[in-house]
């Protein structure tokens, strides 16, 4: 739809690029929401894992090589989970492409991509054999 936006743009057709353009937007709140949902999601078990961390680790306490401002010369289990997990899920975005599950997902996603038409900029309009050679 952005391309369409952009081609209506080059034609001087102002309904048909707010149209299209309108339609682009909407595509991309939609798009945006989506992944922001997708992030957050990935946050779930976190209560969870802190409510069993809770039951078994109340009274331990991890003890600090250096004594920080404000938390003294030890820390609870909630100090050292968060960098943990930080570290786990990064780890996990790197190499869950080789985990044959979440490898399938990756080439459903490359291949729906090498479909798609390269989007267009505002400066293909000043070059409008640029823009020919991308209509067919």
């Amino acid at each position: 739809m952005h391309n369409l936006s952009i081609k209506a743009l080059g034609a001087k057709n102002k309904t048909a690029y707010k149209s299209c353009n309108k339609q682009a937007n909407d595509a991309f709140g939609k798009y945006f929401f989506a992944q922001a949902a997708i992030g957050i999601a990935s946050l779930w078990p976190v209560p969870f894992a802190l409510g069993w961390m809770q039951s078994r680790f109340a009274e331990v306490d991890f003890a600090l090589p250096i004594p920080l401002p404000g938390f003294g010369s030890s820390v609870g289990f909630m100090f050292t989970f968060f960098p943990i997990y930080v570290l786990v899920y990064i780890l996990f975005g790197k190499i869950k492409n080789k985990i044959p599950y979440f490898s399938s997902f990756e080439r459903w996603r490359q291949v729906s991509h090498s479909e798609a038409e390269e989007m267009m900029s505002f400066s293909d309009l000043a070059n409008p054999k640029a823009q020919d050679s991308t209509t067919p």
